[in-house]
């Protein structure tokens, strides 16, 4: 029963380690990015603003920059007072070299893959 444990809880961390990232990006290519994204605003006063599961976002010839929530929420800032935007998106490197470094862990404290004379 204990290595059944064992190995349904590898496979469980291994499944399960999925990582995001931020990426920065620049306002050009805020237009192209898709649907229900999740944004991190800074500010140029170091203050760092979250929009969750963007819809929509529009640039107006006011340098003003609007994004649109999927709740219809409307979220308006002026595009010399961002420092950055940035987009969280799932990294893949990043998970597979955790899923991987589980996998070791896993085996090594188990003292490897199979048993002697088995």
């Amino acid at each position: 029963m204990k290595r059944y444990f064992s190995k349904v809880l590898i496979l469980a961390m291994v499944l399960f380690s999925g990582c995001y990232s931020l990426y920065s990006i620049n306002e050009n290519e805020i237009i192209n990015m898709g649907v229900e994204e999740n944004i991190e605003i800074e500010l140029n006063s170091g203050e760092k603003i979250w929009i969750q599961e963007v819809q929509k976002t529009k640039i107006f010839e006011n340098q003003d920059i609007e994004f649109i929530q999927n709740d219809s929420t409307h979220s308006v800032f002026s595009l010399n007072n961002l420092k950055g935007i940035a987009v969280e998106r799932f990294d893949y490197p990043k998970t597979i070299l955790t899923s991987l470094f589980i996998v070791i862990g896993f085996l090594l404290i188990n003292g490897g893959i199979g048993s002697p004379g088995g």
